[in-house]
């Protein structure tokens, strides 16, 4: 999966269907509204933890198509 993993946008969750696919999800996930201060500062501080890259917001298939265990296909890239 390395050759694919390093093309993700905010990968959050993977799930591994019966027949050896990954789905992964990439998403930055909703933005909630802001009540506190408390809750400003945290989101400022968040910003700058997580990815300047633009989550897809999609969920790609990576299928091994070999057999050797690494994805050779990415559906959409």
């Amino acid at each position: 999966m390395k050759a694919f993993a390093k093309d993700l946008k905010n990968p959050r969750s993977l799930y591994v269907l019966p027949d050896g696919d990954v789905l992964v999800a990439e998403t930055d996930g909703p933005k909630g509204p802001i009540n506190r201060p408390k809750e400003f500062v945290m989101a400022r501080i968040e910003k700058q933890a997580h990815s300047s890259a633009k989550a897809g917001n999609r969920i790609p298939l990576l299928r091994d198509t070999n057999g050797d265990g690494v994805p050779t296909r990415r559906a959409p890239s």
